[in-house]
């Protein structure tokens, strides 16, 4: 029971964390965190490929991650 609530939980989390994620590029900040999505075609259907990136003081970009974004919203990793 304790189990099925916390799959619950961590699916409602990850349902809320694919809506904030931008479907278009994000425009660079100065300094920060950049996230980049692209639509990408998988089968019939669109998909996002997010690359997140570290934005120095000096405008250099270093990629941290990428994730994939599905048709349904839900945020996956390959």
């Amino acid at each position: 029971m304790l189990q099925h609530l916390l799959r619950a939980s961590v699916l409602g989390l990850l349902i809320a964390a694919g809506t904030l994620v931008p479907s278009v590029p994000a425009q660079a900040s100065p300094q920060g965190v950049v996230t980049e999505c692209e639509q990408i075609r998988v089968g019939r259907a669109w998909h996002q490929r997010c690359t997140v990136y570290d934005v120095a003081a000096d405008g250099t970009r270093e990629m941290i991650s990428v994730y994939y974004i599905d048709e349904f919203g839900m945020p996956y990793v390959i």
